[in-house]
């Protein structure tokens, strides 16, 4: 396959020496790698870690769009890379309100990294990791199953408003029904009327 470009691995010396090795790639696969990660990022992990799996997945993807040979371990610390550089922009931009980065990556690691549903207050899902479905949806999913009434809705701020129109008070008992909507006979109470089969 024809290789694009290059990539360098610079060698870890002194007490570096055990840490993984820096990556250098040239811009395309820069865009590419990105590319990829943000796809099984995605698609498979649920706004989660990626797993040793699926970066072994993103590398042998890769290596076979560009002809190199790089270790998985790289390209994860490579990522750490644009992650750091990512929160340092992130940062700059909130402290000083400076106009967004103009780092070209920026807005793709927004995406990736950006601010999580718990960041923004709003509950995450009970298994603790965020399904890519709304957040507030799910919330209200969670609190309105099964435990309330149907009638009390959420308003589009999030506020609650409970509607009567089928709603029995628990001081008052049931909700009054019209008199034309009752049919009486002698010797029958109302309640044992209740009970009996509809005509």
């Amino acid at each position: 396959m024809h290789q694009v470009g290059r990539a360098s691995e610079i060698p870890a010396s002194g007490e570096n020496a055990s840490k993984r090795a820096n990556l250098e790639l040239k811009a395309e696969h820069e865009q590419l790698f990105l590319d990829l990660y943000e796809e099984v990022y995605f698609k498979h992990c649920q706004h989660g870690n990626v797993s040793y799996d699926q970066w072994r997945v993103i590398a042998s993807r890769f290596n076979e769009a560009t002809g190199l040979s790089v270790e998985y371990t790289s390209l994860r610390s490579k990522f750490d890379d644009f992650v750091r550089k990512y929160r340092i922009e992130k940062t700059e931009q909130e402290g000083t309100g400076r106009p967004p980065s103009n780092w070209k990556y920026y807005e793709q690691l927004h995406r990736i990294r950006g601010p999580s549903p718990k960041e923004q207050g709003i509950p995450r899902g009970l298994d603790g990791d965020h399904d890519g479905s709304d957040p507030v949806e799910n919330f209200v999913d969670l609190i309105f199953d099964d435990h309330m009434p149907k009638e009390f809705v959420p308003d589009e701020d999030f506020s609650f408003v409970e509607t009567f129109s089928n709603v029995s008070s628990p001081l008052e008992g049931p909700t009054h029904v019209a008199s034309s909507e009752v049919h009486t006979e002698p010797n029958t109470t109302p309640r044992k009327r209740a009970c009996s089969q509809p005509r």
